[in-house]
């Protein structure tokens, strides 16, 4: 009778279970504590703030920064402890000398460590489902809720483990596996990172867009398991993408296995063919790195960058070179660094250089259907507060088309343009994004920062004081749901929620807001004048400063009595700041509580001084400007500022301009 050899063997599930079994127990102990044992406490404590009545989002709510942690590490040591046998030659030996193809051995071990995983969340789902039952909390959580959070765990915790064995049949050494499961784990969005900071160094205007570094945290497992746990993601589709991957892995796995030499034991790379690949591997992240280190510690100086790219990949290089050789004596073997860094040179320069047009390159207007444009610094036009992203354009007439592409050739003409990650800003700073919308459906993405936004007036501001562009950043206030309005002002707070007046209080901030220029606005953010918080229905929330200039709104807070909480008058202010020149715009909020800062600044505390410096017109474009700062009484903070033609000044301040000048 033929003898049929079966895939399960109890002697070496029993043997395996004796030498690893222990990271099951210990993940389902784990699990049973940080979930159902913490819903019981949280049920049977007089003290607790939960009720069985509350709804929990998911149920990685609980405790979820230690379920994050059992998914991250849990797996690995499976993988680790399941298949070490490959990475000890005695128990190499042991194994494949058992009457079993590699395929059942293979098939036997993964299963082994699968187990490890999937039993302890299965029964903790079980658990789960009798404390609802016991504590009648299916309000808290329901039984989809809980097989949500059993698919979840299930797919992160198979996509994490079929991966670190198959870093594992790749090597020879425990410690190994371990190092390269989590490398590559962030190998994706490490690489994006490290070749974004270095193209910002290198290229002008670079920006990926938010697609792509979407895309590339995406391909990071452990980066989309930290969104599902503590970003709420709810996208299915996602899942199934993974555990499509965790069977392409495991097959592969099985493949490699099957060819893998059995010495390969106590060697750091099982496959000779690997070997180039991962010395030049780390070589390339070690270079980057180090021109990311040196890019950041000394600025733009192209020098020091390229030295941190020739020491950071001779490092790696050599780093790589002893883990393969395993041995710290590797100059015999520096031909190759030599080939690598003459390549990488060459395609530094090329980049550094341009050859490829990426800073001069500008869509032509007929192939545009829609621009984004974001000026970011000052957050003045609240495109974070608007549903306008950078997903959708928030231009397209053609007009501002025509306007924001002559702007772009203006900027990457002049010389107030710097590279991105060496900002320093100052009073008319501002950063730049543009993301193109072209017809073909591709998008085009730029970021610049400009030192002074005032060289590029006759450009930017008929752009940025357009109405298209003002409303998308406030696209909220026509919503028609405002449920309630809450002012703070310097003096006191009012709540709002009769319907007629939030409608004509919404109709004014529109119109306050579509007239002021760029410097009102500006000047009102920085400011504390007044703030209004808008609360809608369906839940949304807006935030908005308003100033002085805002007169419409002023005026319907003046016709319902309510404008004594604005600092209108002089005796709502302590003193008044003055001076001839400004450093740093971000100064005049120090004033007051800074002795050695005040005397470059005349004071001005007497409430007439007070009232006639507030009755002066605000020229953003004065010539010879004084700068005007205005603080509170309560708090001694800065509330707006104006800057003056020194013409206009009334007569005690003339007088006293020479103490700072």
């Amino acid at each position: 009778m033929p003898l049929k050899t079966s895939y399960f063997k109890k002697e070496l599930w029993k043997q395996g279970f004796r030498s690893s079994g222990w990271i099951g127990i210990a993940y389902f102990i784990g699990l049973l504590f940080v979930m159902p044992l913490m819903l019981v406490m949280w049920m049977t404590s007089p003290d607790s703030y939960w009720s069985k009545d509350e709804k929990l989002e998911n149920l990685f709510y609980i405790n979820g920064e230690f379920q994050l942690i059992f998914l991250m590490f849990i797996p690995v040591l499976a993988a680790i402890f399941t298949f070490r046998f490959m990475q000890v030659k005695g128990s190499s030996d042991f194994i494949h000398s058992l009457p079993l193809s590699r395929t059942q051995i293979f098939i036997q071990q993964y299963l082994m460590g699968l187990s490890m995983l999937l039993l302890p969340i299965l029964v903790n789902g079980v658990i789960l489902y009798i404390v609802q039952i016991g504590f009648q909390l299916q309000k808290m959580y329901t039984i989809a809720d809980i097989g949500w959070w059993m698919f979840v765990s299930l797919v992160f915790a198979l996509i994490i483990y079929s991966f670190a064995c198959l870093i594992g049949v790749l090597t020879g050494l425990s410690t190994v596996q371990a190092g390269l499961t989590y490398i590559f784990l962030f190998f994706p969005i490490g690489i994006y990172l490290l070749l974004s900071f270095n193209l910002e160094f290198l290229l002008l205007g670079y920006s990926v867009g938010n697609q792509t570094e979407e895309f590339m945290t995406k391909l990071s497992p452990v980066m989309s398991l930290i969104e599902y746990v503590v970003m709420e993601n709810d996208s299915i589709g996602l899942l199934w993408i993974y555990l499509g991957a965790s069977i392409v892995f495991f097959l592969l796995s099985i493949y490699l296995y099957r060819i893998r030499d059995a010495e390969a034991a106590n060697q750091a790379l099982a496959f000779s063919i690997i070997k180039p690949i991962f010395r030049f591997g780390v070589t390339i992240c070690f270079m980057l790195l180090g021109g990311v280190y040196f890019g950041f510690t000394q600025g733009s100086m192209l020098g020091w960058i390229i030295f941190g790219y020739i020491f950071g990949a001779f490092l790696g290089y050599t780093l790589a070179e002893m883990l393969i050789q395993k041995t710290w004596r590797v100059f015999p073997h520096y031909k190759g660094f030599l080939v690598y860094i003459g390549i990488s040179m060459f395609l530094l320069i090329s980049v550094a250089m341009d050859w490829y047009g990426y800073e001069k390159r500008i869509p032509n207007e007929v192939d545009i259907e829609g621009i984004y444009i974001d000026e970011i610094n000052s957050g003045i036009f609240n495109m974070y507060y608007s549903n306008s992203d950078g997903d959708h354009p928030n231009i397209v007439d053609p007009a501002l088309i025509k306007n924001v592409t002559t702007l772009h050739e203006s900027i990457v003409q002049s010389d107030t343009i710097e590279y991105s990650l060496y900002q320093e800003y100052g009073e008319h700073s501002t950063e730049i994004d543009i993301t193109y919308f072209l017809k073909n459906g591709k998008q085009m993405n730029r970021s610049y920062f400009i030192d002074d936004y005032r060289d590029l007036d006759e450009y930017l501001l008929p752009i940025l004081e357009s109405e298209t562009y003002k409303l998308s950043g406030i696209d909220w206030l026509v919503k028609q749901d405002l449920e309630i309005a809450w002012l703070e002002g310097i003096k006191g707070s009012k709540e709002f929620t009769d319907k007629e007046f939030l409608q004509k209080l919404l109709d004014a901030v529109r119109e306050d807001y579509r007239h002021a220029s760029y410097e009102e606005l500006r000047i009102t953010n920085d400011g504390s004048f007044a703030n209004f918080n808008f609360h809608f229905n369906n839940g949304d929330m807006f935030s908005l400063n308003i100033g002085p200039d805002f007169k419409n709104v002023i005026q319907i807070l003046h016709e319902e009595g309510l404008d004594h909480l604005l600092p209108l008058d002089a005796e709502d202010y302590s003193m008044v700041a003055v001076t001839t020149s400004l450093d740093d715009y971000y100064e005049m909020y120090h004033v007051p509580y800074d002795e050695e800062l005040k005397e470059r600044w005349i004071i001005f505390e007497e409430e007439s001084e007070i009232d006639n410096l507030l009755t002066l017109s605000d020229y953003e474009n004065a010539n010879q400007g004084i700068y005007i700062a205005f603080y509170d009484k309560q708090h001694d903070s800065f509330v707006f500022n104006k800057k003056v033609n020194r013409e206009d000044l009334p007569d005690f301040v003339k007088s006293r301009l020479k103490e700072i000048e």
